[in-house]
């Protein structure tokens, strides 16, 4: 587990995203869920541009908040990430019991 702004290069670099197998990322509880879900695609965008992420195998779950933001990561990301809604998948498990 480590923490910082993952908005920063060198705050990506010092967590060593580049030779991560995996990277979550945790949507911001105290947000709004429409301000947290766009700092999510920030930060999706900011590991699609970090020059050494884009070459590695590293799997990418991202959470967010609203599944109406689901949406927007196909588009700033194609295939890059996979986004999981957490409150949906709460909401089904509640069903499901």
């Amino acid at each position: 587990f480590r923490s910082g702004n993952p908005l920063l290069e060198s705050e990506l670099r010092r967590v060593s995203t580049q030779t991560a197998r995996c990277v979550v990322s945790l949507s911001i509880e105290e947000l709004d869920p429409d301000e947290a879900d766009a700092t999510q695609v920030r930060q999706v965008m900011a590991l699609k541009a970090f020059d050494e992420f884009v070459g590695s195998r590293c799997h990418v779950v991202v959470e967010v908040q609203d599944v109406d933001n689901k949406e927007l990561f196909p588009l700033v990301a194609p295939d890059f990430a996979e986004v999981v809604v957490t409150h949906d998948i709460i909401g089904r498990l509640m069903i499901q019991c």
